[in-house]
């Protein structure tokens, strides 16, 4: 449901592949969205990116190879390029799943559903998919050199609160189905007490002197505590 004209230029551009563009009426939630895109889709692997990421010259080649070897959940690093250029570098578990460089083969994909539409907003949709697919036993696969370049900052630098605010009320969202991830998610009953001295108490003036990214937990913590109270009164 573009407006500022995306829609028309890329109609106006030559590619030398393949592109079929998906139009909607309307905003869609970015899991609608992507899996609307898969049903369009006639390949044997799904790549997911974003668009403020750009792929070195190698990537898809790289996850492709992966890819042949064996079916698996292909994971490339990431550099954000305003924070210091540092890469972010995955690893072979579930949680490292992103929407920014990981392949996935379309059949595991469509196997567990593809990306869970309960959740509407930003946040935890590309971990879930990771965990379905790791119950499944599908492998796990880091490519290092596979390096794509976001453009921007890091979700957890607090830049954006409301990044911090959808997924923590999507991670209350995700362990209703999963509770065995309230502690990866850092929402089990004692962690979130703690959390509650650090952030939100008078002792949040000395945390946030030492506690990164202070200001996306504070926002995180306050947002799965709203979302606990609306799903509690739900099952009443």
């Amino acid at each position: 449901n573009s407006t500022d004209g995306t829609k028309e230029a890329l109609n106006n551009l030559n590619f030398n592949y393949k592109i079929k563009l998906i139009d909607s009426d309307i905003d869609l939630p970015v899991t609608k969205a992507r899996n609307l895109c898969v049903q369009a889709a006639n390949a044997k692997y799904l790549y997911f990116s974003d668009d403020d990421c750009i792929l070195e010259a190698d990537v898809l080649e790289q996850h492709l190879a992966a890819q042949k070897k064996q079916p698996c959940v292909s994971l490339g690093a990431i550099i954000f390029e305003d924070d210091s250029a540092a890469k972010w570098q995955p690893f072979a578990k579930y949680w490292y799943t992103n929407g920014a460089n990981t392949t996935v083969p379309k059949q595991a994909f469509e196997l567990v559903g593809g990306f869970d539409e309960d959740l509407k907003s930003y946040g935890l949709e590309d971990l879930l998919l990771g965990y379905e697919l790791g119950l499944k036993n599908l492998a796990f696969v880091v490519l290092p050199e596979a390096v794509v370049h976001h453009i921007g900052k890091s979700p957890l630098t607090g830049h954006d609160l409301s990044k911090a605010y959808s997924a923590g009320q999507n991670s209350v969202i995700v362990t209703k189905k999963y509770p065995e991830l309230k502690f990866r998610l850092g929402i089990t009953n004692w962690l979130l007490w703690f959390k509650k001295i650090l952030y939100l108490s008078p002792l949040q003036i000395i945390s946030k002197r030492f506690v990164e990214n202070f200001d996306y937990e504070r926002v995180y913590l306050m947002a799965v505590l709203e979302q606990k109270q609306i799903m509690e009164e739900k099952d009443v």
